[in-house]
């Protein structure tokens, strides 16, 4: 390949990847000619080399053997040094920043900020640090050395004498994840534990949570880190009161809207077993008020059921802790409600009040809002009302099965392999079929679309085709974007299919919450 000329780095990465496609991330790492071939252990080590150099015997490749080193235990790669302890620092880059004398221009400034921006992962907190050298880089602002830029300065020089150690996180352990945001930055640590179980190892994400970490070190016998964090019950996940306790539970909720008044309430067994019970009132009475009657409803259904223990759930904060004495009741309507709440508790051996989010008592919050909005009529009966579960929507979208249950690259595979036609097409189509071929790479098993810039996509069959349509447009991190936007972010994942324009745009179009909220995105 000819030096000088200006894409030959990105040709030379594009042709490393495709040849190397199978083993990245996995046995060997690649930046354009630097390869690194990693092993866990060093018994599967010579197996990975072995399948290294098949590789490149292949393709015709050659190495420098003056530039090769094998079975080493730690290695520089792309300024950083990379062993079975980590990735620590280069001491060379250190060593550079150490030695600066103190900036004098903008030029040393922006020089001295490129430097630490690459190695600003291993300097926690580095952004409030470097607070003082930033205000020199304003527009209006002076090149002035101050006294608080020299600390700053001698602090960062200090700091990298002893670098930490950053370390991947091992597969198979629960990840801890500690948050913390405030004026000026936010930031995340990721921690994990060790092999005891007790210590915890930490990767900082962010430059917020410098201090937090030195003000909560981790003792020899583990504990939690104390945080102070503002705002906790926001951080606050929830807990789930299905495992914590298994007796009976009930939950409750009123609603009062412009459509009338009611409460619900459902009364869940040891075995999950579902008692539902919903009252419509023709009385005016606040929300509050109709809090309580959605408890009293349910603890008068318990007592018929005769049930001795129960715990007793709700959204409603005013009524948990009236009940549990913890706030007072100055309300004169609402008085006789808590009197008659703990009349009906004392017919229990044991009751306990519980609050929870609105969103995590959802059940009981529909059935009273759903009671609300219906007009019952005082003559005609309504029948019970039966919830039907689908596993699929009603127009069933899905894309159409090959006739003869054959994925759509079949024919190409076919050619690839064995070089033979389908039988009974004519010249013509064995033509456009070579042409077609042309276009695709098979690895193994595993059909790959080359693209215009040497890259690869996997071809998938119509079955996965519509798991990935759904999971990229509506799934956990799905947008809901149009047609073509959907085209893009499948190819941009590495998939390909024939007709894949045609079925995204068929896809949006019938998606349901597209047509709710298309107004709104």
């Amino acid at each position: 390949m000819p030096f000088g000329l200006k894409n030959v780095g990105a040709t030379y990465m594009r042709v490393m990847t495709t040849i190397f496609h199978d083993m990245i991330h996995k046995e060997i790492e690649v930046y354009v000619d630097d390869v690194i071939i990693k092993s866990q252990n060093s018994s599967n080590h010579l197996t990975d080399l072995k399948k290294f150099f098949d590789r490149l015997r292949r393709y015709n490749l050659k190495l420098n053997p003056a530039k090769c080193a094998f079975g080493v235990p730690a290695e520089k790669l792309l300024g950083f040094i990379v062993s079975r302890k980590g990735i620590e620092l280069d001491p060379s880059k250190i060593k550079a920043i150490q030695d600066l004398p103190p900036l004098k221009s903008r030029k040393d400034v922006m020089s001295f900020l490129g430097r630490l921006n690459y190695i600003s992962r291993f300097i926690t907190q580095s952004t409030i640090i470097c607070e003082p050298i930033f205000k020199l880089l304003r527009k209006d602002a002076a090149i002035k050395w101050t006294e608080d830029c020299q600390q700053v300065f001698d602090k960062i020089k200090e700091y990298l004498s002893s670098p930490p150690v950053l370390v991947p996180p091992k597969p198979g352990r629960p990840l801890l994840l500690y948050m913390s945001v405030s004026d000026n930055a936010f930031g995340c640590v990721l921690g994990q534990h060790d092999e005891t179980g007790r210590k915890e190892q930490k990767a900082i994400k962010g430059q917020e949570l410098a201090d937090h970490l030195a003000e909560n070190p981790v003792d020899k016998e583990y504990e939690p880190l104390k945080t102070y964090f503002p705002d906790e019950e926001v951080l606050f996940v929830g807990e789930d009161i299905l495992e914590e306790y298994h007796g009976w539970r009930m939950f409750f909720d009123g609603a009062a809207n412009s459509k009338g008044v009611s409460a619900g309430a459902v009364l869940v067994s040891e075995s999950g077993q579902h008692y539902l019970v919903l009252a419509k009132f023709k009385f005016l009475c606040t929300n509050n008020m109709a809090e309580y009657e959605a408890c009293i409803l349910g603890l008068r259904m318990a007592v018929d059921m005769n049930i001795q223990e129960l715990l007793v759930i709700g959204d409603s904060d005013l009524l948990i802790h009236q009940v549990q004495g913890e706030w007072s009741t100055k309300n004169v309507k609402i008085l006789p409600y808590l009197q008659c709440v703990k009349e009906i508790c004392k017919k229990f051996i044991k009751i306990e009040f519980r609050h929870i989010p609105r969103a995590q008592n959802e059940f009981a919050d529909a059935l009273a809002t759903m009671s609300s909005m219906i007009q019952h009529p005082d003559k005609n009966y309504i029948d019970p009302i039966k919830i039907n579960v689908q596993d699929q929507p009603a127009y069933y979208f899905h894309m159409d099965e090959e006739m003869d249950g054959e994925p759509w690259y079949y024919d190409i595979v076919r050619y690839l392999k064995e070089g033979d036609y389908p039988e009974g097409i004519s010249n013509i189509q064995k033509r456009t079929l070579w042409r077609l071929a042309n276009h695709f790479f098979l690895s193994g098993e595993i059909l790959y679309k080359r693209t215009l810039d040497l890259g690869l996509l996997r071809c998938v069959d119509s079955q996965q085709a519509s798991k990935l349509i759904e999971e990229i447009h509506g799934g956990t991190c799905g947008p809901h974007m149009n047609g073509f936007t959907l085209v893009k972010k499948i190819l941009r994942a590495g998939y390909f299919w024939m007709t894949m324009e045609i079925y995204c745009i068929r896809f949006v179009r019938k998606c349901h919450q597209c047509q709710i909220h298309g107004d709104l995105i």
